[in-house]
């Protein structure tokens, strides 16, 4: 007895699925190129906000930040003739001439060399002896209340 083949029976909405790893590895690949494009994106952005001018100026506004606002203001502070009620007496006729002119090197090594650590670095783009730093205090006369005008001996 020959048993004879049955017949498939194909309805009319039946579609045979394709088995393939093709999807995965689709899906892999699109998360590679996104990955290294993001990477390209972020490497670009940091390097023109990251670059040695634009992290030399905001090393040097710093240290004169921490300079007048924590170590000259507050031995302005403490001295005898300085009054918390009207600090202008003291620093109003600095206003427009500015406080004695500072060099880079001054601001490293004030304060037993506090930003001493930060000296290598920007001695490779900037001359200490040649980088000058003026501070400008402003009404009301306050800690934060200055203004600066740096003038740059660097080679950026």
């Amino acid at each position: 007895m020959v048993k004879k083949p049955q017949k498939r029976i194909v309805h009319s909405n039946y579609r045979p699925q394709k088995i393939t790893a093709a999807p995965l590895a689709k899906k892999i690949t699109l998360g590679v190129i996104f990955a290294a494009t993001l990477t390209i994106i972020i490497a670009t952005i940091l390097s023109l906000i990251l670059t040695p001018e634009n992290v030399v100026k905001s090393t040097i506004s710093d240290i004169v930040s921490d300079y007048y606002e924590n170590y000259f203001y507050q031995k302005l502070e403490s001295s005898p003739n300085f009054s918390k009620e009207n600090p202008g007496l003291i620093l109003e006729k600095y206003q427009t001439t500015g406080l004695s002119t500072l060099t880079l090197r001054d601001l490293l090594i004030y304060d037993n060399q506090k930003h001493y650590d930060k000296h290598d670095y920007l001695a490779k783009y900037c001359d200490e002896d040649h980088t000058f730093i003026r501070i400008f205090p402003e009404p009301p006369y306050e800690k934060k209340s200055y203004h600066t005008d740096i003038t740059y001996s660097c080679n950026f």
